[in-house]
């Protein structure tokens, strides 16, 4: 009976230092992971003068892009703008002019190791 006892605790121990070493590695690449946000907007400047604008931050200092584009409701881009650099935050903006309508605002961002994305839609009246 002590031998089936003891060839138990001896196979337990053995499987669980088998999987530390994954659950280890695991937890690292979380914490190299981090996160990684977007945004964008539209701000009106003047009449049918709009500022477009996209800014990503990440938690994690790295390559960092953001794209913004803004379509209309049919799907025509009528405006991009975009950047990169490295760091932990990065902004785009760009002036465009807009008559009124229904548009789709889409702000990706990413990074090495990460990448998030912001849509929202916009009405001009």
């Amino acid at each position: 009976m002590k031998r089936k006892t003891l060839i138990g605790i001896l196979a337990f121990v053995f499987c669980f230092m088998a999987i530390m070493p994954s659950l280890a590695e695991t937890d690292q690449k979380n914490e190299e992971r981090g996160t990684l946000s977007a945004i964008g907007g539209l701000t009106q400047k003047t009449g049918n003068s709009y500022k477009l604008w996209g800014r990503a931050d990440s938690t994690v200092s790295g390559n960092l892009s953001i794209v913004v584009v803004i379509k209309d409701q049919y799907g025509v881009v009528k405006g991009t703008t975009s950047n990169t650099t490295y760091g932990v935050s990065v902004y785009a903006s760009k002036t465009i002019s807009l008559s009124s309508g229904t548009y789709t605002l889409t702000a990706t961002g990413t990074s090495d190791i990460d990448s998030g994305s912001y849509t929202r839609t916009i009405i001009i009246p």
